[in-house]
């Protein structure tokens, strides 16, 4: 009976492959089902540059949007993999997907549209469909002694620590001022993997950073204050991609950013 089962196809009209909020956009958008092939994390300060408030969003950030529409989805049985896709085998010809899930259990799905925005995971694309056109470095540390201050965010004109983001401690319980940071680089594969470029580099940059704009270590005693401390948390490798745009019978590979989606709203 088992294999039976894993013979059967499911009809569904319109399908679109993809872990990102551009992927997510679509979908929502053209009623598709949504196959989510690799976990995109979305870094919880993106905001959206659409200029205009889409509602219900605190500050027009990226990841509640993300979360919003995809729990819309799954409601309407339109994303009914969530997180559990291991591997998607794609024929061209026949227009079918064999998804394999993370606990190996095979669906087979018969498509009469299809759209992919990321390749991830996805074998019987063409193996130039995609590019990756740098990296996206975000360090997390954990500040040891500088954790009070009146800023946001502070920012530079290189790529290397473009901008240093503050954010209310989740390591203190309760209201506090006490803030931790997170620094967002972008970066060649060569500079991944040269000192010059290593999270040392970027913590004695940030600490720089943040002297200048006036902050200081904690107080130790009248009009005096202790060196400023960070400790890496993370280190988040993103790689950021470039993609084709073609059509392929009834399977479009499309390359719209989150940016140029957004405006579907």
């Amino acid at each position: 009976m088992s294999r039976l089962l894993e013979q059967h196809f499911y009809h569904w009209d319109n399908v679109v492959i993809g872990g990102g909020l551009n992927a997510i956009i679509c979908a929502h958008k053209t009623n598709s089902h949504v196959i989510c092939n690799t976990l995109v994390r979305i870094f919880p300060y993106d905001t959206c540059s659409t200029g205009r408030s889409l509602g219900r969003l605190d500050d027009n950030l990226k990841l509640p949007l993300y979360e919003r529409l995809a729990y819309e989805l799954s409601f309407k049985g339109k994303h009914p993999f969530v997180d559990r896709v291991a591997s998607l085998r794609l024929d061209l010809e026949d227009s079918t997907l064999m998804i394999t899930t993370k606990n190996s259990r095979s669906f087979n799905i018969k498509f009469k549209e299809l759209r992919v925005f990321d390749d991830e995971n996805v074998h019987g694309l063409p193996s130039d469909m995609s590019k990756i056109e740098y990296y996206r470095v975000l360090d997390w540390f954990n500040v040891r002694s500088g954790m009070r201050h009146e800023h946001d965010r502070l920012e530079s004109t290189s790529d290397f620590v473009r901008r240093i983001l503050f954010y209310p401690s989740d390591r203190i319980d309760g209201n506090h001022d006490k803030k931790d940071l997170v620094c967002e680089s972008y970066m060649t594969k060569e500079q991944l993997h040269d000192v010059d470029y290593s999270d040392a580099i970027v913590r004695l940059k940030t600490i720089n950073m943040m002297k200048e704009a006036g902050i200081k270590g904690t107080s130790n005693g009248k009009n005096k204050n202790l060196s400023i401390r960070l400790e890496l948390r993370e280190r988040e490798v993103v790689p950021v991609k470039s993609y084709k745009k073609l059509e392929y019978n009834n399977v479009v590979f499309d390359s719209r950013t989150d940016e140029e989606l957004l405006g579907l709203l």
